[in-house]
C-alpha cells in the first residue's frame, strides 16, 4: 500500500465523527430509537427482519420491568449492542450507548409505520406467560429455600442443644468415671479387708477347733470326774467302815475338863460295864476315839471310834442292839414304863452325802414299819419287803 493510499485513509469520515445526542441518555438506553443501520443487523430479541420488524424491548426504567414493543418507521431493527464485532460504528459516552446518525432515507425507502400483527401478539403474551410463570417457579422455589432455611435453623438450634447435651453427657461421664474410679478403689480396699478378715476367720476357726478339741477332752474327764465324788463317797465310807458313833456321853462344860476327858477309856467302860464285855481293854483294839462336830454348850457331842478288826464293830453293834431290844420287850406289857432306857447308843459313821441319803430315806422306812412291813435301811439304800429304793426312787413307793 502506498503513502498516497495511508493518508487516503486516514481523511476523517463525516460518519465517525462524535456527536452529541440528546436523545441517548442513562434514561433511555434501554429503548433506542429504530433507525435504519447500514449494515442492516437484526436484533436477537426481534420478531422479524427487514423492512417494518417489530420488537420487543426490556424496559428497566419501569416499575414492574414491563416489556414494551415498538414498531420501527423505517422497517430496521434497533441496534444490537450485544454484537462488539463492528465497533468502529459506534462511539460511547459516561451514561449510555450510541450509534452515528443515518444518512437521511430517500424517497424509495419511506414506508408506512409497520402494525404487529395478531401471531406476534400471541407469540409475546406467550412469551410473557412463560416469563411468569418462571418467576412464579423461581418464586416457589424461593419460598422452599425460606423454609429450608427455616429448617436448617431449626437443626442447627437442635444440633446446639443436642451439642450442649452431648457435652453435659460427657461432664457426666467423667464423673461417673470418678466416681467408678473412686468405687473400684474402695473396692480394691474392702476386699484387702475381706482377706483380712478371711485370715483372722481362718485363724479364729483353727483356735476353735483347737478348743472343741480341749473341750472335747475336758468333757470325757468331767464325765469320768462327774462319778469321783460318789467314788470319793465310797472311799470315805470305807474309811469309816470300822467306825462306830457313841451317842449320850456326858462331855465336860469347861474347856479343862474337855482337854482332860479320855475318849478312848469312856468307850471301853462302856463296853465292859453296860454290853457286858469281858476283858474289852485287851480283846478289842481301838486305834483313836473322839468326839466330833463343834462344841456347843448344851449339848453332847457324839464320840467316833475306829476299831481295829472290823468284827470287834459287828460284835459290839450287835450287842447294842440287843441291849436295845431287851428295853423294847421289857417295856413291851409295862404301861407305867418304870424302865430306864439305855442312856448310850451305837450307830455307823457316814460321809455328809450318805447321811443326807439317809435323812430323807429314814421317815419312809419308819412308816413303812408302823405298817407292818419289813424294812431296813442298809447304807444309803432303803429295803422294803425286799425291793430297793434310793432317794431318787423312793417316791415311787407307797410310804413316801
Amino acid at each position: 500500500m502506498t503513502r498516497g493510499n495511508r493518508n487516503r485513509n486516514r481523511t476523517p469520515n463525516n460518519n465517525n465523527k462524535k456527536r452529541n445526542n440528546s436523545e441517548v441518555s442513562p434514561e433511555n438506553v434501554n429503548v433506542l430509537p429504530a433507525e435504519k443501520r447500514a449494515d442492516d443487523r437484526d436484533s436477537p430479541s426481534g420478531t422479524g427482519t427487514g423492512t417494518g420488524t417489530s420488537y420487543t424491548l426490556l424496559d428497566l426504567s419501569h416499575p414492574d420491568n414491563s416489556f414494551v414493543t415498538m414498531a420501527t418507521g423505517y422497517g430496521v431493527p434497533p441496534t444490537n449492542m450485544a454484537n462488539f464485532s463492528n465497533m468502529n460504528n459506534y462511539q460511547t459516552h459516561q451514561g449510555g450507548f450510541y450509534s452515528p446518525p443515518p444518512p437521511p432515507p430517500t424517497q424509495a425507502q419511506q414506508q408506512p409505520p409497520y402494525v404487529a400483527s395478531p401471531q406476534s401478539a400471541q407469540s409475546n403474551e406467550a412469551f410473557q406467560r412463560q416469563v411468569l410463570d418462571n418467576l412464579a417457579s423461581l418464586n416457589q422455589r424461593l419460598n422452599k429455600l425460606d423454609t429450608i432455611e427455616k429448617q436448617l435453623s431449626t437443626m442447627t438450634s437442635k444440633i446446639t442443644s443436642i451439642d450442649t447435651r452431648v457435652t453435659s453427657l460427657e461432664s457426666s461421664v467423667k464423673d461417673v468415671g470418678s466416681k467408678m474410679n473412686d468405687i473400684e478403689a474402695s473396692r480394691a480396699f474392702d476386699t484387702q479387708v475381706c482377706d483380712e478378715i478371711q485370715k483372722k476367720q481362718s485363724e479364729i476357726d483353727k483356735t476353735l477347733k483347737s478348743e472343741r478339741d480341749k473341750l472335747t477332752k475336758l468333757s470325757a474327764e468331767y464325765r469320768s470326774l462327774k462319778s469321783l465324788p460318789d467314788e470319793i463317797d465310797d472311799l470315805r465310807s470305807r474309811s469309816m467302815r470300822n467306825n462306830l458313833l457313841f451317842h449320850g456321853f456326858d462331855e465336860g462344860r469347861s474347856a479343862e475338863d474337855r482337854r482332860a476327858e479320855n475318849s478312848t477309856d469312856l468307850v471301853y467302860n462302856y463296853l465292859e460295864n453296860t454290853l457286858n464285855i469281858a476283858d474289852a481293854k485287851q480283846n478289842i483294839k481301838i486305834e483313836r476315839a473322839h468326839r466330833i462336830s463343834k462344841y456347843e454348850h448344851d449339848k453332847s457331842r457324839p464320840i467316833v471310834a475306829m476299831f481295829n478288826h472290823f468284827p470287834d464293830k459287828i460284835m459290839i453293834k450287835k450287842k447294842s442292839q440287843l441291849l436295845w431290844k431287851n428295853f423294847r420287850d421289857s417295856t413291851e406289857g409295862d404301861s407305867t414304863h418304870s424302865a430306864t432306857p439305855p442312856k448310850i447308843r451305837i450307830s455307823d459313821q457316814f460321809s455328809k452325802t450318805v447321811q443326807e441319803k439317809r435323812k430323807v430315806l429314814i421317815p419312809v422306812m419308819i412308816k413303812a414299819k408302823n405298817d407292818g412291813k419289813n424294812a431296813n435301811l442298809a447304807h444309803d439304800k432303803l429295803y422294803i419287803n425286799g425291793k430297793m429304793y434310793t432317794v431318787d426312787t423312793v417316791h415311787t413307793s407307797e410310804y413316801s
